[in-house]
């Protein structure tokens, strides 16, 4: 949450273990978020999972800056309802079930009578040795890091497909971001986003050499 940071930064940007070590002394704090929750509450542009533990984070920080913890207590709790209750931007994982809306390639048939009977939607998937790295990254995204993933290769080499076939390894909650989707409605702080989106862009030409997977 940005007023996180803002007051993290304001109380001289203390390690992890000095605010973990500030909130286990505070026996009056309902959140007790560990080393990983309180980076998250602060680096990170989406909603705290629990509301305690933003205020936990924001009470400790706020004695250390000299700010008036009672009302950034009242800041934070009304910031993570208004977020809460946002509309994410994006489509929820569970509901992408249509792979050629992602310009994922449909497979080629014989024009002839009964060719296409009993067929799947898309054909059995090999993997290749660059799916075992994507599925990598996605476990990494999935426990809370940040990852932004280009895939290159030639034409119809099975780019779209891969990334497709990875995209449903990430856990529920998740939610799709298509360019082609209109945004929605949101209030400008990137407080109020949700952390768990995969954002998705199709085929592009690279202006810059890339190394090929």
């Amino acid at each position: 949450m940005d007023l996180l940071y803002e007051v993290y930064t304001a109380a001289g940007a203390p390690s992890l273990n000095q605010v973990a070590a500030d909130i286990g002394e505070d026996d009056t704090l309902a959140g007790a978020p560990g080393r990983d929750s309180i980076r998250r509450c602060i680096g990170d542009s989406g909603v705290p999972a629990q509301q305690a533990d933003a205020v936990a984070v924001a009470m400790v920080l706020a004695r250390r800056a000299w700010w008036n913890a009672d009302d950034l207590d009242s800041r934070v709790t009304d910031l993570w309802v208004k977020a809460r209750l946002a509309a994410p931007p994006g489509k929820p994982l569970a509901e992408v079930t249509d792979p050629f809306t992602l310009e994922v390639h449909q497979a080629i048939t014989l024009d002839l009578p009964g060719s296409a009977r009993d067929l799947p939607v898309l054909p059995v998937y090999v993997k290749r040795g660059h799916d075992a790295r994507l599925r990598t990254l996605v476990e990494e995204v999935a426990d809370g890091a940040s990852r932004l993933v280009v895939l290159t290769g030639g034409s119809s080499t099975g780019k779209t497909r891969a990334c497709w076939e990875v995209l449903h390894h990430l856990p529920d909650g998740w939610r799709l971001r298509h360019p082609y989707d209109p945004p929605a409605p949101r209030p400008p702080s990137r407080s109020s986003s949700s952390s768990r989106r995969a954002p998705w862009s199709g085929s592009t030409k690279p202006s810059t050499p890339a190394h090929r997977l």
